[in-house]
């Protein structure tokens, strides 16, 4: 191991107990939120009439603004991602001293805080261009289906 990975003074980031039931509280209504639109989503779908003219429209228009919306929660992960990468960058330390974590997190300095940093930023772009793929590929679907 080397001696610029590990700061033994302070080499575990302490949780953040209010982080903790923040992110559950999060993950218990995202996953509400899903079941309910999940559910509406259904019966939007039962009750559009298949062969009306401009059923299809309304259709592709719906799976767009969805591919929107996923495609918005993407680039704000990316975001995300690359600011803690910019800190970490700044810091020289991973986690950065202000990032609220949901479980202890041992302290990485030097020349690992440099990699995880690169491993955000590269995350970030991918999920960018991802995001950017799906948008287009949906967009492309609209236009052949239309």
């Amino acid at each position: 191991m080397h001696t610029d990975t590990i700061d033994p003074a302070d080499s575990i980031h302490r949780a953040d107990p209010h982080a903790r039931r923040t992110a559950f509280v999060g993950v218990l209504a995202s996953l509400a939120l899903g079941t309910l639109l999940l559910w509406w989503l259904r019966g939007w779908l039962d009750a559009l009439p298949m062969h009306a003219p401009g059923s299809l429209d309304a259709l592709l228009w719906s799976v767009f603004a969805a591919t929107l919306l996923v495609c918005a929660v993407c680039l704000a992960a990316a975001a995300m991602l690359w600011r803690i990468a910019g800190t970490t960058l700044e810091e020289q330390r991973f986690p950065p001293a202000g990032l609220r974590t949901v479980r202890d997190v041992p302290v990485r300095r030097g020349t690992a805080s440099r990699r995880i940093a690169q491993a955000c930023r590269i995350a970030a772009a991918l999920v960018v261009l991802l995001a950017f793929g799906v948008l287009a590929w949906t967009a492309w679907a609209m236009q052949a289906l239309a």
